[in-house]
């Protein structure tokens, strides 16, 4: 087949930013091998009338053979291979692949649920629920997506029974990781639930097990909720030092502009105006929107919440001077 059509639209719009380039990937069939998944010549199928086509089968796996930089016309090139399905490399590539996921009879519905087909996630671990062949293993990763696919759909109740199925799961199984993965999203469905003093139990406990076994991203992330819950029952202290630990590990693992540190000066900000302390609350609140200019766009609600809450906060201090 010919390269031309690649070529027209590698090079059908205008130059891409610094943060992109153009690439045509020009792969080699051997249409001998025996063992690959299916692919087929489909033009006949094909919107424009003499335009050449190639259906590929998911889970198609290739070989770079090589990607080169052309200097002429601007633009990566990269050669690929298609490989046999009893090659060495791909059993080495599927053996590894198999050791990532979750068993092949749960999977689908995760897939599902990462499309956004929520219902249709949600029927089918339903569905595979009632095979009698399902491991205790395969049982949990089942709750766990009916618990995740409820969340997503607010329902937080349902989202927290079927959590806790999961965690009687992971406990029978004497699986301390999941464990924890199942503590950390019921402390989240009770804390969503408003139930703050149960869900503060779950966090604390989770919190500190990924904070020693070095994940410390999701560490911070749940010592933000754990803050959120002291800053409700007006423990302001305690709520400055769980937002202050989170913005010294996100500053320190993050870009400087990036949002999510945007977000937690923001959450300082407040912290700060509830303690009527107005002069840090507005030193944050500036922080904060410096960041959010950078990082979202110029009609984003961060940035208009943050512009309110900084007037709010510098009319108060200009009544506390007057």
């Amino acid at each position: 087949m010919t390269s031309t059509i690649g070529q027209f639209f590698a090079e059908s719009n205008a130059q891409p930013p610094d943060t992109l380039a153009r690439i045509v990937y020009e792969f080699n069939i051997d249409i001998h091998l025996m063992n690959t998944k299916p692919f087929a010549k489909i033009n006949h199928l094909s919107y424009f009338e003499g335009e050449d086509e190639i259906l590929l089968a998911l889970g198609s796996v290739f070989r770079v053979d090589s990607v080169l930089f052309d200097d002429i016309n601007k633009r990566w090139e990269a050669k690929l291979t298609l490989c046999d399905d009893e090659n060495f490399d791909l059993y080495g590539l599927m053996k590894q692949y198999a050791t990532e996921i979750v068993s092949d009879r749960v999977s689908p519905g995760y897939l599902l649920y990462q499309l956004g087909k929520y219902a249709k996630a949600k029927e089918y671990f339903q569905k595979i629920l009632n095979d009698t062949y399902l491991t205790d293993s395969e049982k949990a990763h089942c709750y766990r997506g009916l618990g995740t696919v409820a969340a997503e759909e607010n329902d937080f109740d349902e989202a927290y029974k079927n959590f806790e199925r999961e965690f009687e799961l992971w406990s029978r199984l004497d699986d301390e990781e999941n464990v924890m993965e199942a503590c950390k999203n019921i402390g989240n469905m009770l804390f969503y639930k408003g139930k703050y003093e149960e869900a503060l139990e779950y966090l604390q406990t989770t919190g500190l097990y990924f904070r020693f076994n070095n994940n410390v991203m999701e560490y911070v992330r749940i010592y933000g909720m754990i803050a959120h819950i002291m800053g409700v029952c007006q423990r302001w202290d305690d709520c400055l030092m769980c937002y202050s630990e989170q913005l010294e590990v996100r500053q320190r693992e993050l870009d400087p502009d990036h949002e999510d540190i945007g977000i937690t000066h923001a959450n300082i900000g407040v912290t700060y105006h509830y303690m009527g302390k107005y002069e840090e609350a507005i030193n944050h609140f500036q922080k904060a929107l410096a960041i959010y200019r950078v990082s979202l766009p110029e009609n984003h609600p961060n940035i208009e919440k943050a512009k309110s809450n900084l007037l709010a906060s510098e009319l108060e201090l200009r009544k506390k001077k007057t």
